[in-house]
């Protein structure tokens, strides 16, 4: 596992071996509780995003989740790695796989 900050400053990836990357975002322009904020502040919400092996987003409806507990971190983390993607996305606040996105529908994504 690979921790990259991002190019804006507001946030990190995190580049996993199963080739899946986690984007988390906080502050301006994202959909957190600071993102109103000129300067980072603390939150307790964040932006979420998947990127697929294939560097697409994957997974999530509008491509990124907003407002998702910072609390939920640890278990988006597990998630990834165990590939867990009902997991990722109810952490996610979402209730179902986006069904063009799923590993079933994509033959799998190895």
């Amino acid at each position: 596992m690979t921790l990259i900050p991002s190019h804006k400053g507001s946030g990190f990836h995190i580049n996993f071996a199963n080739h899946y990357e986690l984007s988390i975002q906080y502050g301006r322009r994202n959909y957190c509780d600071n993102e109103n904020k000129l300067d980072l502040e603390p939150t307790e919400t964040m932006e979420v995003a998947l990127f697929s092996p294939c560097g697409d987003f994957t997974l999530l409806r509008d491509d990124v989740a907003g407002y998702v507990p910072v609390a939920n971190l640890a278990g988006l983390i597990r998630a990834v790695e165990l590939e867990d993607w009902t997991g990722f996305v109810t952490l996610c606040g979402e209730q179902t796989l986006c069904p063009d996105e799923s590993p079933e529908v994509q033959g799998g994504w190895a």
